[in-house]
């Protein structure tokens, strides 16, 4: 889950010597070819880790932004066409 080319540096680095930097720039590297969601889960399992060990340390590292989703809804006469099509198809597909 955690890999990156920073991730060595994460893993071998002491609890006690965590700090808000080094956390911003392992975000900022792992950052590069994954989605800000994995960001943001790797970083919530990492913090985790930590603070279950040493509950005392606090970080505030920015992360990425959310991506919006932006839904599609079909509207009725799109509906009804896919319907229209299933019933032609075959009956057994269309389940209403």
């Amino acid at each position: 889950m955690l890999n990156s080319s920073y991730t060595d540096t994460i893993l071998q680095t002491q609890i006690n010597d965590f700090n808000k930097i080094m956390l911003q720039e392992w975000v900022n590297s792992y950052y590069v070819g994954h989605s800000p969601k994995s960001v943001r889960n790797a970083y919530g399992f990492l913090t985790s880790v930590i603070y279950y060990f040493k509950d005392d340390i606090i970080f505030k590292v920015k992360l990425p932004a959310k991506i919006k989703y932006d839904a599609y809804v079909p509207n009725d006469s799109e509906v009804q066409e896919l319907i229209n099509y299933y019933k032609r198809q075959d009956k057994d597909i269309l389940v209403i």
